[in-house]
């Protein structure tokens, strides 16, 4: 493989005749570009399964080697791909939650497999999103779709799972328990929750907020209690597997592993003294602009901010009030409109660093006429002062009552933005002339699933032979000024009128046959289909054009542009050409699209 778990080749033509036959060298640990990962397990289990079965059709099976530095924290990973060398007809395409269930049963008892099954195949899912190692405080949006928030809430419920499960377990199986399951869920835990704080504590001392050294101070308490868990480990059984959990892990600067343990950069602000802005700050979704006040993320001298676009399909947008100076403060939002809901509209804020309040805000679509599109202004008073030379800060709230056709069935466009997820699809045309069909893997993705050609051993395609994916879409934006505005920065970009981009989440495996490189096709409407080749191999065994980063994202991206003729309903087509082709998720651009790691939620679906 590529050393990061994605076959690079396998046997072609008369190579299958081979009087030594075939097999294949895999990894679960590795040191080199563009990280180590030798700390704890990362492995997502479908992954394996997938490039396994992927090599046993196609005749790599005499020998199965898989690298693996320290054994313990690799125990689960190692025990899968055992069986699937033994029997790997035994296990098919949806079977990786039963083999962990049928695994935490023969560890654990019966009383808790279905529980423990489920927690590991999350936390395979999680893990394998990205490479510990790779995760550093920029990998996540602090801004944009509450991901940063979400993602170390997704860690934090599966720590209180195996937390449930530790304690009631009897005690002789606890030791076994805490290896291989409480471990490496409340380690990378502890982990996620460093580089997400770290993230915070630097946006939140830009912004001045007296919360900053409080986050700062969380940090460090994770930092060690990081150190804890790795001792506990060590000493565990009487120092059984003292050592084991030495590997240094947090610090990385580069790809080889850091020579001592080292928190990313953390900030301060000085709690004696009142920021010049006062005892009150702003921030809202999608800005690291605060008000009043001036920085770099708004307009000078603008007292305002704006939300994100409300609309009936997409989420509550929120708004920060946060504690910057060195009194007690009540503030009050200040809005006469009746069909905008707050969770709070009123708080009192302490200089202990503690009260921050974030308000979500949504609309009561049933008091609003449908159609329109307006905005309002709120104001967020403060008890005291606002420094010097500021005003009361303000927030512009817009709203967009969009309804799509009660006869339409699809994703409904929402901030500029269509997100799907592949198995999703509305139907699957020319599926009765084609000699391969589309398979769900569950799991086999960053966010949901994986969906793939089987059998795996097909020839190639053509749009005219393989069958096609459908997504049925439904969009309200008029993309014919060619200009978008940034409210907060009061800044316009420009981009190709009346275009759409349309990007593709493919998972990461490689060309095996030289010369069949992965391919897809798609098309948006009536257009002519654009096929693409993803991945281009380099010279000489070189690593594929973008290997680096898309080994790192566990992910291949890939772009088309299309023309758009408007608002209304449309329909996409995708079809993978070449089976190895793993379709994660599709993202529609019409302007919208926000940084993120993981892309953009699923949109809502009608």
């Amino acid at each position: 493989d590529d050393n990061w778990g994605n076959i690079r080749r396998l046997p072609v033509g008369n190579e299958t005749s081979r009087s030594g036959g075939a097999g294949v060298y895999y990894h679960f640990d590795y040191v080199g570009d563009p990280r180590d990962y030798k700390w704890i397990n990362t492995v997502l289990n479908q992954k394996t399964w997938e490039q396994m079965h992927l090599a046993y059709e196609r005749e790599a099976r005499n020998i199965w080697v898989v690298n693996v530095g320290d054994l313990k924290p690799l125990e689960l990973p190692i025990s899968h791909f055992f069986d699937l060398a033994y029997d790997i007809n035994r296990w098919d395409k949806d079977s990786t939650s039963e083999w962990l269930e049928l695994w935490a049963a023969r560890e654990f008892g019966p009383e808790v497999a279905a529980q423990t099954g489920a927690l590991m195949n999350t936390y395979s899912l999680l893990a394998g999103r990205r490479k510990f190692e790779e995760v550093d405080p920029n990998t996540f949006s602090w801004i944009n779709y509450n991901e940063a928030n979400n993602v170390l809430a997704e860690w934090t419920a599966i720590q209180k799972t195996a937390q449930s499960i530790l304690d009631k377990l009897p005690a002789t199986t606890q030791p076994a328990f805490f290896e291989m399951v409480y471990h490496p869920v409340t380690a990378a835990c502890t982990y996620y929750d460093i580089m997400i704080s770290a993230a915070k504590n630097n946006v939140y001392a830009q912004q001045g907020r007296t919360s900053t050294n409080a986050i700062a101070q969380h940090v460090q308490n994770q930092f060690t209690y990081d150190h804890q868990l790795s001792k506990s480990y060590n000493q565990l059984l009487g120092g059984k597997w003292n050592h084991m959990m030495d590997q240094t892990h947090i610090g990385y600067q580069y790809w080889q592993q850091p020579m001592r343990q080292a928190l990313p950069p953390l900030q301060y602000v000085q709690m004696a003294e009142r920021a010049l802005t006062g005892d009150l700050g702003i921030a809202v979704e999608g800005s690291n602009a605060t008000v009043p006040g001036d920085d770099r993320f708004h307009s000078l001298s603008s007292m305002t901010l704006y939300l994100p676009t409300l609309d009936p399909y997409g989420p509550a947008r929120w708004i920060d009030v946060f504690h910057s100076g060195t009194q007690k403060v009540t503030w009050n939002v200040q809005s006469s409109v009746p069909y905008l809901n707050f969770t709070q509209k009123t708080g009192t804020l302490s200089p202990n660093g503690t009260t921050d309040t974030r308000i979500w805000v949504s609309v009561d679509w049933s008091k609003v006429k449908p159609g329109a599109i307006n905005s309002t202004t709120i104001n967020i008073t403060s008890s005291t002062d606002y420094g010097t030379q500021y005003s009361v800060p303000k927030v512009v709230i817009s709203y967009n009552n969009t309804a799509a056709p009660s006869n339409f069935t699809g994703f409904v466009e929402s901030d500029r933005t269509i997100s799907i997820e592949a198995e999703h699809y509305s139907s699957i045309s020319n599926s009765g002339n084609s000699s391969v069909s589309y398979e769900v893997i569950p799991g086999l993705s960053r966010t949901l699933s994986g969906v793939t050609l089987f059998p795996v051993t097909a020839d190639s395609l053509t749009p005219a032979t393989a069958p096609a994916l459908e997504y049925d879409f439904y969009t309200f934006s008029n993309l014919s000024s060619g200009v978008l505005m940034d409210q907060n920065m009061g800044t316009s970009s420009k981009y190709t009128p009346n275009t759409v981009n349309v990007t593709l989440f493919l998972g990461t495996s490689l060309n095996t046959i030289p010369d069949r490189p992965l391919r897809y096709a798609v098309q948006v409407d009536d257009q002519q289909p654009q096929a693409r080749q993803y991945i281009f191999d380099q010279p000489q065994g070189a690593n594929p054009t973008g290997w680096l980063t898309a080994v790192a994202d566990v992910i291949w991206y890939n772009t088309t542009t299309w023309n758009y003729s408007g608002p209304g309903a449309h329909k996409l087509k995708i079809w993978e050409l070449e089976p190895g082709v793993v379709l994660q998720k599709v993202v529609v651009d019409l302007g919208g699209v926000r940084k993120s790691y993981l892309g953009p939620p699923e949109s809502h679906r009608v």
